[in-house]
């Protein structure tokens, strides 16, 4: 018996059931935005969200009541887009925890969201990590495993990737020359391709993602900067269940916004009954 949950619900114990088997993905991490600066001068991506956090459990049944609560973390909220001239971007939210039967009570398995663009060098946005702790009271297994968001271009040198299968890519910076930087891809969820990066040209275009398949999906890629003719370009959203949002772009005084990180994708609840 299968029961799966894409909201907050209830589990049924079906009668003669011996073993029950948990697995949780928590919501994915927002992207953080990039920085809005002078031309001129260094300007950073912001930050990929982490990927959901995956945890899973083997419980003995008797443990269990007739019905338990299900609880699924829903994604962070990107970083919402600079507008303001000479000014970092904004952080994006951490995701949601997903528990079962109050097992990895809730932030145990969030996703972190990734850190806004500031200014000079190293001044990419900080990656989003996952925040995972054990909680093994009677069970006879419990594993747990969280992705890293990629780093935003630093204005020196491209944006990273996502360091684990559902993790967001970092946006876009862009150099002390006005020289635009390579937004990353974002990580590749089960039995799929990563998550494309914004174009790093003028006029590229935010991510596009691949169909989720089936428990968890690739992260959202990093959207490009921007040095004229409007707003950087936005992360990629994550995909369900429990990508991370890619890090916007960086912008210049004047010229628009710089891109809004990508919101994390939601997670996602899977309980198996074995009898």
């Amino acid at each position: 018996d299968t029961q799966v949950f894409t909201a907050n619900g209830t589990w049924v114990k079906r009668a003669g059931a011996k073993l029950v088997f948990a697995y949780l993905v928590s919501g994915g991490g927002g992207g953080g935005s990039g920085r809005k600066g002078a031309a001129l001068s260094a300007r950073g991506g912001g930050g990929g969200g982490g990927g959901g956090g995956i945890s899973q459990a083997i419980i003995p049944a008797g443990l269990l009541g007739a019905t338990q609560a299900v609880v699924v973390g829903a994604g962070g909220a990107g970083g919402a887009a600079q507008a303001t001239n000479s000014t970092n971007g904004n952080a994006g939210a951490a995701g949601g925890g997903s528990t079962f039967a109050g097992w990895d009570s809730a932030g145990i398995n969030n996703a972190g969201g990734g850190v806004g663009g500031t200014a000079g060098a190293a001044a990419g946005g900080t990656a989003g990590g996952g925040d995972l702790a054990s909680n093994a009271t009677g069970l006879i297994r419990d594993v747990e495993t969280a992705g890293g968001g990629g780093a935003g271009s630093d204005g020196t040198s491209a944006a990273v990737a996502g360091n684990l299968e559902v993790a967001g890519g970092g946006g876009g910076g862009i150099s002390a020359a006005d020289a635009l930087l390579a937004a990353a891809a974002g990580g590749g969820g089960y039995l799929t391709t990563a998550g494309a990066a914004g174009s790093d040209s003028v006029g590229g275009t935010p991510t596009a993602l691949p169909t989720s398949a089936p428990y968890f999906n690739a992260g959202g890629g990093g959207g490009a900067a921007r040095v004229t003719g409007g707003n950087a370009y936005a992360g990629g959203n994550g995909g369900d269940w429990g990508g991370g949002g890619g890090g916007g772009g960086a912008g210049v005084n004047d010229v628009g916004s710089s891109g809004a990180g990508g919101n994390g994708g939601a997670g996602i609840a899977v309980i198996t009954t074995f009898f």
